[in-house]
């Protein structure tokens, strides 16, 4: 029984995403864990909210899809919502996901 689930083990590529895997377990609850305690909480509903058109624009036009993703939201959520508003990003992104969520 044990070696069915050792077996696995043997090649490389099983225990690299194993440590990836046990890294990202750490990783994200640590980052969720503060930003909970930040009351930033919907932050991350926001980023894969932003994440999303900058993906299809980026896969559209051919471009790296991760390139894409990151220039749409850096570039609507954070330089062009945030600084004429002057407001805090969470409750500007918490408002245009709601009206995301209304319109659909």
């Amino acid at each position: 029984m044990l070696n069915v689930l050792l077996e696995p083990l043997q090649f490389e590529f099983m225990r690299n995403a194993l440590f990836t895997a046990i890294m990202l377990g750490v990783l994200c609850s640590v980052v969720g864990s503060y930003l909970i305690v930040q009351r930033m909480g919907l932050l991350g509903d926001v980023i894969a909210h932003a994440v999303l058109p900058g993906l299809a624009i980026a896969f559209f036009l051919g471009v790296d899809i991760f390139l894409g993703a990151f220039i749409w939201w850096n570039s609507q959520y954070i330089f062009h919502l945030t600084p004429p508003l002057r407001l805090a990003l969470h409750p500007v992104s918490g408002s245009v996901i709601r009206g995301m969520e209304e319109k659909l």
